[in-house]
């Protein structure tokens, strides 16, 4: 897992396509966009660790191969990671929604 990701990682850009933002990498993945559709989270035990689970969709994939990024594992488990922070981010500053609640044209991705 990358738990050292920081804002610094990412920025958010306009999607062109909806009201989503989408997610641009500066570092890892450097000058992917994609966003993010459906998110959960699980409690999958009694210690309190969650799963979270999520659609996205890639819109620019840089210098990858789009079939490659989203068949990854290495790359899901990053734009979890990325997600992560995100929401953990909002919490602290109290900004609870991102995103739409309508869109379902992303894929789905699961991330421990």
């Amino acid at each position: 897992m990358y738990n050292n990701i920081t804002s610094d990682d990412y920025t958010f850009a306009d999607n062109g396509f909806n009201e989503m933002w989408a997610i641009k990498l500066k570092t890892k993945y450097e000058n992917v966009t994609y966003c993010y559709g459906k998110v959960k989270a699980k409690v999958d035990d009694d210690d309190g660790n969650a799963t979270l689970s999520f659609q996205y969709q890639v819109l620019d994939e840089g210098d990858y191969d789009k079939e490659e990024l989203e068949s990854s594992t290495e790359f899901n488990n990053y734009i979890g990671d990325v997600l992560s922070h995100i929401l953990t981010d909002a919490f602290e500053n109290e900004n609870y929604r991102i995103g739409s609640d309508t869109d379902d044209s992303t894929k789905e991705s699961t991330n421990k």
